[in-house]
């Protein structure tokens, strides 16, 4: 069953209780895309209405490392086409979407912004399109008409110019002005990020200050890495040190356990696999799990973003299937519910 507005948006409860619906006369005319969002690092499955971009989250991520921006942002987010200054298509600096507009967020505080940039693309894991070239198909005039009526500047790459509405000139003042925006929100976050670096050195200064009165014996040698682990840890590849990280982290709605005892305790025969594809970087998760009152097979396709080897990671659930057939939303959900409520 393929994911698309009418089985994993409407209707859908956030976790502050709200559920989203379709207003009056509202329609969905592209339905499910991925698009990942370099306003907030957030990946997203994309639809848009007659009225509307929606946004919603996809649900089984997570992140490694220092927090993260799935949580602390909006499950839903939409911009009206009414609330819309200006629309750019087309990749220019690994985005393909630039879109100069009021963005809210489907939440209690209702916050804006007044702009969002990303990467627009078919996705994985049974969503509407079966390739790119099925997305821009409808995506394109879409854009290009939904501007048209609602007198929205509408400008591409050279790639995409005919369906353009505006000269080069003024598409280019769009990116000119959305990436003022992002320059000012990136100063905002090193800004902050600055001063916790700043605190955190004032921090191990006082420490280390502290540290130089300890006696010999007080010191804790446990918390050495000798050099022979050393040389052993810097001869694994890249996916042995991913598959490792993976196993330890663990999913945002359910961070009691880590994925590696999580699959571990429910999935007989476990078996993971990393490797890439196409560009795309993917964790595999096979095994069997009790189905029916019978073994069945179940496998799970991770997408790995932003992997630092030691530092983060970051994936999304895109794919799964149980005895080979895919998942619907709605089993795929249930499963990944019934595995976190173990804990």
């Amino acid at each position: 069953m393929k994911k698309n507005a009418s089985n994993i948006l409407i209707g859908y409860k956030t976790r502050s209780g709200l559920v989203f619906r379709l207003e009056d006369n509202e329609e969905i005319i592209v339905d499910s895309f991925n698009f990942r969002s370099v306003n907030n690092n957030v990946s997203y499955i994309g639809f848009i209405s007659n009225k509307r971009f929606i946004f919603k989250q996809t649900r089984w991520v997570s992140f490694s490392g220092s927090g993260s921006s799935e949580m602390i942002s909006s499950e839903i987010k939409y911009i009206y086409w009414e609330d819309i200054k200006g629309i750019v298509f087309g990749n220019i600096w690994n985005s393909n979407l630039r879109i100069l507009g009021k963005v809210i967020d489907f939440s209690p505080e209702k916050k804006k912004v007044d702009w969002e940039m990303g990467k627009l693309f078919r996705g994985f894991g049974g969503l509407s399109y079966k390739n790119k070239k099925e997305l821009e198909e409808i995506l394109l005039p879409t854009l290009r008409d939904l501007c048209l009526e609602n007198k929205i500047p509408f400008g591409t790459t050279k790639k995409y110019n005919k369906f353009s509405t505006i000269p080069f000139k003024e598409t280019r003042s769009i990116i000119k002005e959305i990436r003022n925006k992002w320059q000012k929100n990136t100063l905002a976050i090193l800004a902050v990020l600055l001063g916790i670096t700043v605190a955190l050195l004032g921090m191990a200064t006082i420490w280390s200050i502290f540290s130089r009165n300890k006696s010999p014996d007080s010191y804790d040698y446990s918390t050495e890495i000798t050099p022979k682990k050393k040389q052993l840890y810097s001869q694994q590849n890249r996916y042995d040190l991913m598959l490792i990280e993976f196993q330890n982290s663990y999913f945002d709605y359910c961070k009691k356990t880590s994925l590696y005892y999580l699959f571990r305790n429910y999935i007989s025969n476990l078996n993971w696999e990393a490797y890439k594809q196409n560009n795309f970087e993917f964790i595999k998760v096979t095994g069997n799990i009790t189905y029916n009152y019978q073994q069945t097979p179940v496998a799970l396709y991770f997408n790995i973003e932003n992997y630092i080897p030691e530092k983060s990671l970051r994936f999304n659930l895109v794919d799964s299937y149980l005895n080979n057939q895919r998942m619907s939303y709605e089993l795929e959900d249930a499963l990944l519910t019934s595995i976190c409520n173990e804990y």
